[in-house]
């Protein structure tokens, strides 16, 4: 995290380093564009009694901020996502209404990590 998070002014605010660290190195060329947040959590990503099952949860809770419900099918119980409330809102100002993208397998049910399901 030193690597990553700037150190901050009594107010909590604090301006990007002339030479940023390596983790960052990269944003160089936008870092008038760029905002660098910590100290956030995804609390329905977390176990709340669940036990294991950190990925599944974790992917389930990002940007809906909801708990899922442990299960094996498919009675999955999140919320709405952030981007999803995004397309409600611009619909017809872009030509598709959303963009679903994902970096892993899209499988379709089963139980995929410890008890939540791949749906």
């Amino acid at each position: 995290m030193d690597e990553w998070t700037p150190k901050l002014q009594p107010d909590g605010v604090a301006p990007l380093p002339g030479t940023l660290p390596r983790i960052t190195g990269a944003l160089a060329p936008f870092r008038e564009d760029c905002l660098l947040l910590s100290g956030l959590t995804s609390n329905g990503g977390r176990a709340l009694g669940d036990g294991p099952g950190d990925h599944g949860r974790a992917g389930a809770a990002y940007l809906t901020g909801v708990h899922p419900k442990k299960t094996y099918g498919k009675d999955i119980h999140t919320g709405i996502s952030a981007d999803q409330i995004a397309a409600v809102k611009l619909a017809g100002k872009t030509r598709f209404a959303s963009l679903e993208l994902g970096c892993e397998e899209g499988l379709q049910g089963g139980n995929c990590d410890n008890g939540y399901s791949c749906v």
